[in-house]
């Protein structure tokens, strides 16, 4: 399976992240002693790397639904 392949079915979701806000979801993706919390900080950086929130969620066993709420709660 290609992860970025962005097919006519792939919502993308534009997150508008620089990188100081990418590099701290990656330190927090790496660092977290929370599994959950380490899972949501990934999938928010995937989605300000430009990945489909519908590849993502297949990738890490979630609803694309659950991906964009990551990206919401994350947005406050």
């Amino acid at each position: 399976m290609s992860f970025k392949s962005h097919s006519k079915h792939s919502k993308m979701i534009n997150p508008r992240l620089n990188e100081k806000p990418l590099d701290e979801l990656h330190t927090v993706a790496s660092e977290n002693p929370c599994s959950r919390a380490r899972i949501k900080c990934r999938a928010v950086y995937l989605l300000g790397k430009g990945y489909a929130c519908k590849e993502i969620a297949e990738v890490i066993r979630v609803d694309a639904d659950t991906v964009t709420n990551y990206l919401r709660k994350y947005q406050g």
